[in-house]
């Protein structure tokens, strides 16, 4: 599901790139940005890459459904955190600039993907929601540093949320409604 996420959300953010500038090359590719060996893709230059940063349970609903009658393995609720770099180089950091602020753009006038606006969306996924992450200096400096490379202009998004469920019944648990009550005969 993750492996579908990023690419179908790239895909809409190209179609608004190429729609905006006219151009047709993909401008947003789904890569790591750097190697195991530190060294930044050669396929990641003048691109904006998308790379994910962290994946984290959903706290909030998890136990929503805590009287469960049937046990069942319990569904997990995702949020994926996808950072968007943009990685232009020498003279092209001005384009840096510009495209990460098409990026921001996109989200704000797109933070709700759902199977109307995105057909292409998981059955695990009815909707996701998109919102900006915020970062201090030390945070980012932190989080660069365990990327393996220098910083670029880049933006931080939190991606709510997927639901792994897989429906299999274990076995039936019978209904606790109270204790025996002594029955004097």
């Amino acid at each position: 599901m993750i492996h579908n996420v990023l690419p179908i959300i790239g895909g809409e953010l190209n179609d608004f790139l190429k729609l905006k500038y006219s151009t047709s090359e993909d401008k947003v590719i789904v890569s790591n940005l750097v190697d195991q060996d530190g060294k930044v893709s050669a396929e990641c230059e003048n691109k904006v890459v998308s790379f994910l940063l962290n994946i984290e349970q959903e706290r909030s609903i998890k136990n929503a459904n805590i009287q469960r009658f049937i046990a069942a393995n319990q569904e997990v609720s995702i949020n994926l955190y996808i950072i968007y770099a943009a990685y232009f180089t020498g003279k092209n950091y001005p384009e840096a600039l510009k495209f990460i602020s098409s990026v921001i753009e996109f989200f704000q006038s797109k933070s709700l993907f759902t199977h109307q606006n995105t057909p292409m969306l998981s059955d695990n996924a009815d909707r996701l929601t998109v919102q900006m992450v915020n970062m201090d200096l030390q945070q980012l400096s932190n989080l660069w540093g365990n990327i393996g490379a220098k910083y670029i202009p880049s933006v931080i998004y939190k991606v709510r949320m997927l639901t792994y469920n897989e429906n299999m019944i274990k076995e039936e648990v019978p209904r606790v409604l109270g204790l025996a009550q002594d029955t004097k005969g």
